[in-house]
């Protein structure tokens, strides 16, 4: 937080003056309106002067609270979700800047309770008129938005934006133990006398008595245990000196009863009020309206058909009596009347009475009934109807119909989630101005890494690994050998390193923009109700079918808690049928080889005995020519010369034979091996 400022007591007591102007007789009335809206939630429907005045009439006070249900309905169909947000860079596109805000966005939300919090916004901004939420950096250095309710939040009166961004302060009032203030402000001592001069203003109107009792009540408590303390906050303009770009910055004053103030100046990123109005109905003053405010009559209404039903019900059943005084035995009225409408009871009269006159009840005419199912619809046509609550089922409707039935009923709501989508924009944008201004690069780090990376890398630095120096690899390599662990799990573990190395490489691009300043964020419409999942995975499944989109795009939109895992099992599933589609398509081209290499072989044997006879033709044929020659030269082989000569032919042709031969053992050799070859196959 930033520097504590004490302020004088003569800028306390203007302060203190301002904060009265807000508490003015309309936010009173506000107020007080607020109270009962939340009470007649609750069922205290009537005052007690009206219940008097019912019963008065023999009527009985019965609240058929269709009211709570409608409410209860609405909150339902519009928080199912918490909001999905949208970065759009006023510059040039930045996805990674996007995605990092949006995980940002997702943490926050998750700090704040996520859609518990977010269903209470919106059934509180319904009964009490209006919640706030106000964005705070926690203790535990957490950006979360804790809620406020109406009469924990002042805003100056005369603003008229939607989000107060035109109000000269917005203040929260809460009652803290005198303790807390010394220990936390060093006010040593809280004055508790108010000096006439901070009153004398409103002694025309209500009298100085009044006056001095209202603002006391503003200090401190009866016990003067705790103490009024108010933060304010509020907007400063100044013009940067490199720009002379106009901004804004936020100063938060703090009022501890009426004479000590404190003042600080919230860091440079933030630049718009940390409190965020939700309500139904927009009055361009800072008393909104709920919907329970446009629905008392009609439930009022209700309750009063029911009280006039049950009394009709009553006359019927139990009708007028009407008998002289003189027929009453003993003119006993009250014993007589304890007896005549006991079930089995003997009622005797005088012996000159006559029958007694009995006045039926009439019926009710039908225009009331009419009447009364008018206003039972118009609280539906205003609310959720009957069937969207689950009261009524028409047979035959499949879910695309009520999905279609419950978009209608978001249509006629467009106003409340028009205000809901402005609020929430405005939630966003803050919390990533909280994130800018208090998260550190190690935050950062720490959101980021779900896997644990960073903490990896740290081990493998304790251990002398750093996978960025050769040297280092080398040598842990080596170490690693030593230690007798396997190559498998050494390689293993040098593959996880590197991963983890470029891993918080790429992170420490987010460390460098931790400021969305020039970010717009953008609710997208309606994506905290049941039927946007419902309505995107519907189209999702549409376009599946029309080879648009992947067919796991449509896991994304299933409301289901593990959506996560079903993605993934699909991934695997997909991951798995595409190498059993590649082993197919490998096994069809083996066979392929296979039937080829058969070929081959029934070739090769052919050759092979081909090959055979022809070597046993060609041996025949050698022959042949040796005794053609034996029988050439028989008669001429007398002188040693001749003989010679023979001898010298002889020698060259059994040669040429033997050469023949070999050859035909190499062929006969190959001719195994490639046999050998396609067996193996």
């Amino acid at each position: 937080m930033g520097q504590l400022i004490q302020l004088s007591p003569e800028e306390s007591g203007k302060l203190w003056y301002k904060l009265s102007t807000y508490e003015n007789n309309m936010y009173a009335a506000w107020r007080a309106e607020c109270l009962d809206n939340r009470a007649f939630y609750f069922g205290h429907q009537a005052t007690s002067e009206e219940i008097k005045q019912i019963q008065e009439r023999g009527q009985h006070y019965i609240v058929i609270n269709k009211i709570r249900k409608a409410i209860r309905g609405m909150s339902g169909m519009l928080a199912s979700n918490v909001p999905k947000y949208k970065l759009v860079a006023m510059g040039d596109d930045d996805n990674l800047k996007a995605a990092l805000g949006n995980k940002l966005l997702d943490w926050a939300w998750h700090n704040s309770g996520g859609v518990t919090t977010f269903r209470r916004t919106i059934k509180d901004a319904q009964i009490d008129n209006i919640k706030y939420h106000h964005v705070i950096y926690s203790k535990d250095k957490k950006v979360k938005s804790v809620l406020l309710s109406f009469d924990d939040v002042i805003v100056d009166p005369s603003s008229k934006h939607p989000m107060f961004e035109d109000a000269e302060m917005i203040c929260i009032r809460r009652y803290v133990p005198i303790e807390y203030v010394k220990s936390v402000y060093g006010v040593a001592d809280v004055v508790y006398e108010v000096p006439s001069s901070y009153y004398d203003y409103a002694s025309h109107d209500t009298g100085a008595a009044e006056a001095a009792n209202a603002f006391i009540q503003k200090v401190y408590s009866y016990d003067k245990l705790y103490v009024n303390l108010y933060e304010c906050y509020r907007k400063e303009f100044y013009r940067t000196e490199d720009t002379g770009e106009v901004r804004s910055k936020i100063i938060k004053d703090t009022v501890i009863g009426f004479r000590h103030s404190f003042r600080e100046e919230l860091p440079s990123p933030i630049s718009e009020y940390p409190i965020i109005p939700v309500y139904v109905e927009d009055t361009e003053n800072p008393y909104k309206r709920g919907e329970i405010h446009f629905l008392k009559d009609l439930q009022k209404f209700i309750n009063k058909s029911y009280g006039v039903v049950l009394l009709n019900a009553q006359l019927m059943s139990n009708p007028k009596v009407f008998l002289r005084e003189t027929d009453i035995p003993s003119a006993d009225i009250e014993e007589f009347e304890d007896n005549y409408a006991n079930p089995g009871s003997v009622s005797v009269l005088t012996g000159n009475a006559e029958p007694p006159i009995i006045v039926q009840g009439q019926p009710l005419n039908n225009a009331f009934f009419t009447l009364y199912q008018d206003a039972k619809l118009e609280m539906e046509a205003a609310t959720v109807s009957a069937m969207q609550l689950g009261t009524v089922m028409p047979s035959g409707m499949n879910t695309s119909q009520l999905l279609d039935q419950r978009e209608m009923i978001l249509d006629s709501l467009k106003d409340f989630t028009s205000v809901i989508d402005l609020a929430c924009s405005q939630l966003g944008k803050v919390m990533l101005q909280y994130c800018s201004a208090y998260l550190s690069t190690e935050d950062l780090l720490r959101l980021l890494d779900t896997s644990g990376a960073q903490a990896r890398i740290r081990g493998y630095l304790d251990q002398g690994l750093n996978v960025d120096d050769e040297e280092s690899v080398a040598q842990y390599i080596r170490t690693a050998e030593e230690n007798n662990i396997p190559v498998d799990a050494i390689e293993q573990n040098l593959a996880q390193a590197r991963l983890d190395t470029d891993f918080m490489k790429a992170l420490e691009y987010y460390t460098d923009m931790p400021d969305f300043s020039d970010m717009d964020v953008v609710v997208i419409p309606g994506s905290y109700t049941p039927t946007y999942e419902m309505a995107m995975m519907r189209l999702m499944m549409e376009l599946a079918q029309t080879g648009a989109v992947d067919p796991s795009v449509i896991l994304r939109y299933v409301p289901s808690e593990n959506r996560q895992e079903l993605i993934e099992r699909f991934d695997s599933l997909r991951r798995l049928q595409g190498q059993i589609e590649y082993l197919e398509e490998e096994n069809k081209e083996l066979k392929k080889a296979l039937e080829s290499l058969e070929g081959e072989v029934v070739t090769q044997r052919v050759n092979v005995a081909t090959i055979k006879e022809t070597s046993k033709l060609e041996k025949l044929k050698a022959e042949e020519k040796v005794k053609a020659l034996m029988r050439k030269y028989e008669h001429r082989l007398q002188t040693r010369e001749q003989q010679q000569k023979f001898k010298e032919e002889l020698t060259e042709m059994l040669l040429n034979i033997q050469i023949e031969k070999l050859k035909e053992k190499e062929q006969e050799l190959d001719s195994k091996q490639s046999s050998n070859n396609i067996e193996i196959l």
